[in-house]
């Protein structure tokens, strides 16, 4: 499913009676099964973007589009938009609430439509992609679980429902470095899958390893737009910016200060050290 918002003005109240312009005149297109990293200072509007596109907020004017509808207009229905749209918190944890496992994750289709059997093959599904056992797990209360499993069982409930567009707000913050990648490798597959993801981070490095498409925002504009290895290219202006580019580039950058001649496009460790190993057999 494709997103696309027009010319968007969205603000909250501030301070002083006085209300805080987020976005002004802001416009965004995402294509039908995209793999999207967003990147940007606190503040920024990223949290604000994910909740106008999952319809959780309306702006105050411009529209929203989805599969090209505009899901604020008078008579859209939102059930479209619970299915199609998931989205997950950068606490997805406080999300829990149910007294079972099984529950909370089925929580989502209780409206779907689904037998009682659809239902928990989805719960199983979901639960087993998250690298659970559901005979282990199903019975056990979320507020028995350590911070890692809650996190996980909560992105589960939003996967059973199968939506379309999967977004992601600081999903890997707190993670080690074990679930971390078995996450990346989880949003990869579901991209490859057909779905549109989108990561909201601060971590670069993660970004780097990922995503397809990164955009930089800052004070409610997009900044830079492209991929991954455009965008880290210019240390400069990302340090304009107060963020950091990956490792792998920060290494490459310092080598090159030094006289190794390095690639100015290198983002990813395998790329860093296929390009050391190229200089190494040049010698």
């Amino acid at each position: 499913m494709s997103i696309e918002l027009n010319h968007i003005s969205c603000s909250y109240p501030g301070g002083a009676q006085e209300s805080v312009t987020v976005f002004d005149d802001f416009s965004l297109h995402i294509a039908d099964g995209e793999f999207i990293g967003i990147m940007g200072h606190t503040g920024c509007g990223k949290t604000t973007l994910l909740q106008l596109m999952a319809g959780l907020i309306a702006p105050s004017g411009g529209e929203v589009l989805i599969n090209g509808e505009d899901i604020n207009k008078a008579g859209y229905d939102r059930s479209i938009l619970r299915r199609s749209v998931g989205i997950v918190f950068q606490y997805p944890e406080y999300q829990l609430f149910e007294t079972t496992v099984e529950k909370d994750v089925a929580f989502g289709l209780k409206h779907s439509g689904l037998s009682r059997a659809e239902v928990r093959e989805r719960v199983i599904w979901a639960l087993t992609l998250m690298g659970f056992s559901y005979e282990n797990i199903r019975t056990r209360s979320p507020l028995t679980l350590s911070g890692g499993e809650k996190r996980r069982v909560a992105i589960a409930g939003v996967l059973a429902v199968k939506p379309d567009i999967l977004m992601f707000d600081e999903p890997i913050a707190g993670l080690d470095p074990q679930n971390r990648t078995a996450f990346l490798e989880l949003a990869a597959q579901l991209n490859r899958q057909g779905t549109t993801v989108i990561i909201v981070s601060h971590n670069a490095d993660a970004l780097a390893e990922s995503v397809c498409r990164l955009i930089v925002m800052d004070r409610g504009r997009t900044v830079m737009d492209g991929t991954p290895n455009s965008v880290f290219a210019d240390p400069v202006r990302m340090q304009e910016l107060h963020l950091g580019v990956s490792t792998p580039r920060a290494i490459a950058d310092m080598l090159a200060k030094r006289g190794i001649p390095i690639a100015p496009d290198i983002i990813r460790y395998e790329e860093l050290l296929l390009e050391l190993r190229m200089n190494l057999k040049a010698r």
